[in-house]
């Protein structure tokens, strides 16, 4: 498992991602790192949207049966 980020790390890791889903044309060394050399095809607006909000959801100790989970960033 990776170790997790710092708020620091996450709000970067954040922002590039938002920059990829509104600018899709990238130059060719980003294209090869977001799609592992080609190996797989990049992420759709949508799918760059839920990768955000999971990343961005931190789940909170539990206090009844469910867990509650809060934003990090806004």
């Amino acid at each position: 498992m990776a170790a997790p980020l710092t708020d620091r790390e996450l709000g970067h890791v954040l922002a590039g991602l938002r920059l990829l889903q509104r600018e899709p044309c990238v130059p060719v060394p980003i294209d090869d790192i977001r799609t592992n050399g080609g190996r797989h095809a990049p992420m759709s607006p949508s799918e760059i949207d839920d990768l955000c909000e999971r990343l961005n959801v931190v789940p909170q100790p539990r206090r009844r049966r469910r867990a509650t989970r809060r934003p990090r960033h806004g």
